[in-house]
């Protein structure tokens, strides 16, 4: 049998005394202290990260590209200290504001002071939009330890929309694959460019004077469907595929986005829809090609396991659970 040597004893312990530690141990504590005896230390293993998102902003901004140089890092903010209910006397964000949103053409001037905040297309989906005394928009979700825009083109809410396009996956034979007695999903995912190439729904932003139809339609095509290199003939048939599966979407989810570029007053809320190709015969047959934003595309299998942008990973679970299939 196996016997515990403390080092530095001459005499084995008996197997009792190494029964009774390891039960000490598994019951209330990390170390083994024995009369006399050093301590043996049990090391416990780093927890396995999970998909879900902390509300605790990341340390420092999250693009080091030409547009945004030299980031400055943010205010450090625990994960109970993100609440504006909580106090946090020594709270100290940095202010940021992109360069090149100071001077964009699409985003809003510096000066907030003078705007509806309240009008059409600036509205939150988490009512009502408080203000600060400078009438400044607060995140309603917390401190993300950075006041100004970042690289947000709107104060306050910035709005997009993201398209979950969703096929059956099917084998060689072209039969649907099912896992645990449920069918599995695939969807088209990206991988973005910036930041840390995450992969990704594709998406993006709703420019002034787009419907949120044309907005979802022109992301689709834009990251997954680039037009480069296809044939008059090839652009008017993915056009109308895009069209015919575009006209019968569901919403999924109004959300704020856990995004990193979120900052104390701006930050994203986004709608995300859902749109399946049940036959596989239209988009899902379609030669995807990345846009300029993404560095790849392709059909990924939904399931609970995988790493996606932002709150990404919450919109497919959503849409894995309405279509009961595997997860």
């Amino acid at each position: 049998a196996t016997r515990c040597i403390v080092p530095g004893e001459r005499r084995p312990w008996r197997r009792r005394h190494c029964f009774q530690g390891v039960c000490r141990t598994l019951c209330c504590t990390t170390t083994i202290k024995v009369t006399n005896t050093p301590a043996l230390t049990i090391i416990t293993p780093t927890p396995t990260p999970t998909n879900q998102p902390s509300s605790q902003p990341p340390p420092e901004y999250p693009y080091h590209d030409a547009m945004t140089e030299d980031p400055p890092r943010r205010g450090v903010v625990m994960q109970h200290q993100v609440s504006w209910s909580v106090p946090f006397p020594d709270y100290a964000p940095v202010d940021y504001t992109a360069p090149f949103v100071l001077t964009a053409e699409w985003a809003d001037p510096a000066e907030y002071a003078f705007i509806n905040f309240n009008e059409a297309g600036r509205e939150t989906y988490f009512p009502p939009l408080k203000l600060n005394d400078l009438n400044c928009p607060i995140n309603p979700f917390g401190r993300t330890g950075m006041t100004g825009r970042g690289t947000l083109g709107k104060w306050g809410v910035n709005h997009a929309v993201d398209p979950i396009v969703t096929r059956w996956k099917r084998n060689a034979q072209g039969d649907i694959v099912y896992r645990d007695n449920k069918k599995v999903l695939e969807f088209v995912a990206i991988r973005r460019r910036q930041g840390l190439h995450e992969w990704a729904i594709p998406g993006g932003f709703v420019e002034k004077g787009q419907t949120l139809s044309q907005t979802l339609k022109r992301e689709f095509m834009e990251e997954a469907m680039r037009e480069e290199g296809m044939s008059e003939e090839e652009r008017r048939h993915a056009g109308e595929m895009v069209d015919e599966l575009f006209e019968n979407g569901e919403l999924v989810k109004n959300a704020y986005c856990r995004d990193p570029r979120n900052t104390d007053n701006a930050w994203i809320e986004t709608q995300a829809w859902h749109f399946h190709d049940d036959s596989g015969l239209g988009v899902g047959k379609f030669r995807l090609q990345a846009g300029d934003d993404a560095i790849n595309v392709k059909w990924r299998m939904v399931h609970r396991y995988q790493t996606l942008f932002a709150s990404h990973v919450d919109f497919i679970s959503l849409v894995a659970h309405k279509m009961d299939a595997f997860w």
